[in-house]
């Protein structure tokens, strides 16, 4: 074996160079194995979390959250295996967030709301209205004529009911 320091420059240049590469492929594979690991290990315990929710949630008659939170609890509510999705101020909701809402156990919407009042928000303007997203799925189905009711008179909160979430 010759001593390193006796080849010529641009050679130790080389050799560091080629060394360099075959650290920065080693460190690769092991981030992506590493990533790996960390995926399967975060898919195991999300699974887990979403059975010990679902166990305590199975216990409750009502079970409130946002559509974001239906559809990025997609595994809880799977496990739920909801019948029956009620969908507040649904006019103002994008149709995709609807849908990431529902399971295949889902046998009822009910969406409430005003189409006439505020739409659903879209950051980019010109792709709201190339594919339609400037209409709710709420409003869509009261267009093409889907039997709905229309309140006639507003009604507010009961005053002693409101009181318990009046601050005083």
């Amino acid at each position: 074996s010759r001593n390193i320091w006796q080849l010529p420059k641009e050679s130790r240049q080389e050799i560091f160079k080629t060394w360099l590469k075959i650290l920065r492929i080693d460190s690769l594979i092991d981030i992506d194995k590493f990533s790996e690991d960390y995926r399967k290990a975060n898919d195991i315990n999300s699974l887990y979390e979403s059975k010990v929710d679902a166990a305590v949630l199975k216990s409750t008659k009502v079970i409130g959250m946002t559509t974001n939170g239906a559809a990025n609890k997609n595994l809880l509510m799977r496990e739920l295996q909801p019948e029956v999705i009620i969908i507040e101020e649904a006019a103002e909701i994008l149709e995709a967030s609807i849908i990431a809402s529902l399971t295949n156990s889902t046998k009822h919407v009910i969406l409430i709301g005003d189409h006439k009042q505020l739409r659903p928000q879209v950051q980019e303007f010109s792709i709201a209205t190339q594919h339609g997203l400037e209409i709710s799925l709420f409003e869509r189905l009261i267009n093409q004529g889907v039997p709905h009711v229309t309140l006639t008179m507003q009604r507010r909160m009961h005053p002693e009911i409101s009181s318990l979430i009046t601050p005083t």
